[in-house]
This record gives C-alpha cells, structure tokens and sequence, in this order.
C-alpha cells in the first residue's frame, strides 16, 4: 500500500489516529506466535515508522524507538530465518550498551519473551540466569516458571542453591527426578 506513495507522507501527513496505532502495535506483543494478524501488525509498524518525528511517541525499554524496534520484535517472531537472526541481534546490541541495570533487566525480559516464542529456549535461559533470576512475579514473569517450562531444572538448582532457597531446591531436585523416571516418548 505504501510502496511508491512518500506523499502520503509529506509535510506530516498522517492518516490514522497515531495514539490508537500506538497502542494497537504495543498490545500485539501480546497475540500468540501464529496470530494470523501478525502480519498486519508489521504492516502498521511500516507505517508507524514512516511517520513524521512528531508522531512517533516513544516506548518504554528496549521499545523506545517505538516502531523500528516492533518491526524487529514482529518479523523475528513470524519471518525468515534472516529477520530472526537480525531481530534477535537488535536486541542483544541494546542489551550490550545499555548502561542502567534495570533498563537491562526490561531489555532481558523482552528478549527471553522473543527467544522462548522462537525457540531458543537456551539462550533465553542465559539471559534469564543473568539478569531475571531473582525476579519471581506470578502476573508477569517467573524465573522458575521459565526453567520449568524450558526444561532447564538443572539452573533453577543451581540459581535455588547460590540464593541459598533449599525448598526451590529441593523442589526442582524432586522435579528432576520425577522427570528421569518417567518413560520417554518416541
């Protein structure tokens, strides 16, 4: 639609209310991996980034460049290998020059939300150990839950034992091994 057609931008044109485009690109984070609308999400978020400075309101960490960073967060989600790759690479180089602690911890938690969505339960594991491991909020984010649901009992052991929290301990220890017993599937 917007292939050939800058002046539909020129002199600060817009054609939507820009803070309903805002926040219908920020709510999708939150459509599940195959949503089909997903690909129109990034098509707003095309459009978004073609606004005038004035009409890009700013994100919260990593989204302050609001659109440019959802178009990294959507197309890594449901593109090619290419976009995940160069998404995901988006987001490590914020975490990598982020200064401020918890602006790394904000910048964490989006990834490992994308890298879950994408399979990449390991590095997303990394991240969580580095950054989130002592974060435990059942509405938003659970290290334990994360290791759980990844498969990964052996860093809730390890994160459990150096926080010196024997009963998540003892827990994923038991976990573990009701995990071993069980027949595998073929």
């Amino acid at each position: 639609l917007m292939a050939g057609r800058d002046w539909m931008f020129e002199s600060g044109s817009y054609h939507i209310d820009v803070s309903h485009l805002n926040s219908v690109v920020r709510f999708a984070r939150l459509l599940p991996d195959k949503d089909p609308h997903l690909s129109k999400v990034i098509e707003l978020c095309e459009y978004g980034s073609r606004l005038d400075n004035q009409f890009q309101y700013p994100g919260e960490t990593p989204f302050e460049d609001f659109y440019p960073a959802h178009l990294h967060f959507f197309k890594a989600l449901v593109g090619n290998e290419n976009d995940q790759k160069m998404g995901i690479a988006y987001f490590e180089s914020k975490l990598e020059q982020e200064p401020d602690e918890d602006d790394k911890q904000m910048i964490a938690y989006a990834m490992i939300d994308l890298l879950t969505r994408v399979g990449k339960n390991d590095r997303a594991i990394e991240l969580a150990e580095k950054y989130l491991s002592q974060f435990e909020d059942p509405n938003t984010f659970s290290f334990t839950d994360l290791c759980l649901k990844t498969d990964h009992l052996d860093v809730l052991q390890r994160v459990a034992r150096g926080k010196g929290d024997l009963v998540t301990f003892a827990g994923a220890l038991l976990d573990a091994a009701q995990a071993q017993s069980q027949p595998q599937e073929s």
